[in-house]
């Protein structure tokens, strides 16, 4: 569990993230999340994208191929210091969401709940290289 500076708890589980960049160039890819709260969410992605860029997510809870959709907006983004084996530049992306469902907002707050512990983050090499050792071979948009 961690505290960010707006107050918000924050739980630190990689979850599957499919991604759409609803502006051009539209950008669709899939990731994982580093982080997120009710509000929001941290991804790691291979661009460097503009503030205030609208996105469309599918994120999947734990324990159940069912996906949450979110639209957001950018917030910020960081580059990350590391590259993995591909040796493509990686972005820490903060995204705001704008739109949630009421049901999934509910679902998405019991996630958080559920997954709440004394962890801390864990380093950006070992995600960089956890994004890259998966297999992505489903779904999508």
């Amino acid at each position: 569990m961690a505290v960010n500076v707006r107050g918000l708890i924050r739980a630190y589980v990689p979850l599957r993230v499919d991604y759409k960049i609803l502006s051009e160039p539209q950008i669709k890819d899939k990731t994982l999340s580093k982080n997120f709260c009710i509000s929001g969410i941290n991804i790691f992605v291979p661009h460097q994208l503009q503030m205030e860029t609208l996105i469309e997510l599918k994120v999947y809870l734990p324990s159940t191929s069912e996906a949450i959709l979110v639209k957001g907006k950018i917030v910020w983004q960081d580059e990350v210091n590391y590259m993995g084996t591909s040796k493509r530049k990686y972005f820490a992306t903060g995204i705001k969401f704008t739109e949630i469902d009421s049901i999934d907002k509910t679902k998405f707050t019991k996630c958080i709940l559920t997954h709440l512990s004394d962890k801390t983050e864990k380093g950006n090499k070992e995600f960089v290289d956890k994004i890259e050792s998966l297999n992505w071979n489903s779904g999508g948009f």
